[in-house]
């Protein structure tokens, strides 16, 4: 997205927000090979809450569902660390070890999970009571190539309430089955 601004962690939207969770899957990939899914604040529910004291978590769920059709999301810095806007977490794993000196991501949904991860994301704003997140993800179960990806904006600020929000951001794989693209622009 050309052009974006960034929202500064100490700054508090003066407009509408919205919230919005995206999820897309390649081919072969164990979480959601060949699909997508988008959930929407409203219609759906999407919840941010601190993972330990330095990460956090994220549950998007459709509708009014049992959570059947749910996933989680969780990104933690590496041990001593806090997550900061406009700050790229590479190399990171799944294992969730207290204390890992290595960023931490886990992708769950539909019943199903890894065995261990990897992959990265990108932090493009965090408000520090977690008012505000926008994260860009990638992630990789099991050692396998092809992973799911997307974006998470938490309360972050549109133009108008009557805004339809998609992705505003997406960070192709290095591989993608419709081409080669690009993985993790900076900012």
């Amino acid at each position: 997205m050309s052009g974006a601004t960034v929202a500064r962690a100490d700054v508090t939207p003066a407009g509408p927000t919205a919230s919005t969770v995206t999820l897309v899957g390649e081919s072969g990939s164990f979480l959601r090979s060949n699909a997508s899914d988008q959930w929407r604040a409203g219609p759906d529910r999407i919840s941010v809450d601190r993972m330990r004291s330095d990460g956090v978590w994220v549950h998007a769920a459709r509708g009014t569902s049992d959570d059947t059709d749910a996933f989680t999301f969780d990104f933690l810095p590496p041990a001593g660390q806090t997550l900061a806007a406009e700050v790229t977490y590479a190399g990171a794993q799944g294992d969730s070890v207290v204390g890992a000196d290595y960023p931490e991501i886990d992708v769950s949904g539909h019943s199903t999970g890894c065995n261990t991860e990897s992959g990265q994301f990108t932090v493009l704003d965090i408000a520090p009571d977690l008012g505000r997140l926008w994260i860009v993800y990638e992630d990789h179960c099991d050692g396998s190539a092809p992973g799911v990806f997307g974006e998470i904006r938490y309360n972050e600020p549109i133009d108008s309430p009557d805004e339809v929000v998609s992705p505003a951001r997406i960070a192709w794989p290095q591989q993608w089955s419709a081409g080669r693209g690009r993985a993790f622009r900076s900012p």
